[in-house]
C-alpha cells in the first residue's frame, strides 16, 4: 500500500495539518509562535530527508549527474536560513 495520492506525500499532509492545528488550538502569542517555527522545521527536515534519500538512490542507479544535483540541493537545503 502507498501513501502517496496524485504525487502528494500523505506524511507531508499531516505535518502541515498540525501546523494548521497549532494554530486553531492556541492563542497569538510567543507559544504559537514557538510551535510554528518547530512545526516548520519538521516540514524541512522531512523535505531534506526525502532530498539525501533520491541523492543515495542517484548514487546506487551510478547517475553521478543527478545524485551531485541532489546533493547541491540538499546542502543548500540544510543552511539556515536569517532573516
Amino acid at each position: 500500500m502507498t501513501n502517496q495520492r496524485a504525487g502528494r506525500s500523505v506524511r507531508m499532509e499531516g505535518l502541515l495539518k498540525e501546523g494548521d492545528e497549532l494554530i486553531s488550538n492556541t492563542e497569538k502569542g510567543d507559544v504559537r509562535d514557538a510551535g510554528l517555527i518547530a512545526a516548520a522545521q519538521r516540514v524541512e527536515h522531512y523535505e531534506i530527508a526525502g532530498y539525501g534519500c533520491a541523492r543515495t538512490y542517484a548514487q546506487l542507479l551510478r547517475d553521478t549527474k543527478g545524485a551531485r544535483l541532489l546533493e547541491t540541493t540538499c546542502a543548500k537545503k540544510e543552511q539556515p536560513t536569517r532573516s
